[in-house]
């Protein structure tokens, strides 16, 4: 796992998340960020595995976000955690 405050088509050239990914591999990388822009396309082309939002996935507006940026950064942790551990079991 690995975060970033927005991911944006611009994001790929030089945000950390990115370089995270690209050093993990072929372990997957997934961002928690507080909004995203790109689709899950463009954000699996940029060597991530998936994305978690707050603003997205939790349905919060940026204020609320940030105003309860620990609760929902938890959530989407909780969130991601499941997933990863659902897709072990699948696999």
């Amino acid at each position: 796992l690995t975060g970033e405050g927005q991911l944006d088509r611009s994001s790929a050239d030089g945000k950390i998340c990115f370089e995270v990914a690209a050093l993990a591999q072929p372990v997957p990388t997934y961002a928690i960020v507080g909004r995203s822009t790109l689709t899950m396309e463009q954000a699996r082309e940029s060597g991530l595995a998936g994305v978690y939002s707050i603003v997205d996935d939790l349905g919060m507006s940026t204020d609320e976000a940030i105003a309860a940026a620990y609760q929902a950064l938890t959530r989407l942790a909780e969130y991601a955690m499941e997933d990863l551990c659902l897709r072990r079991i699948c696999v």
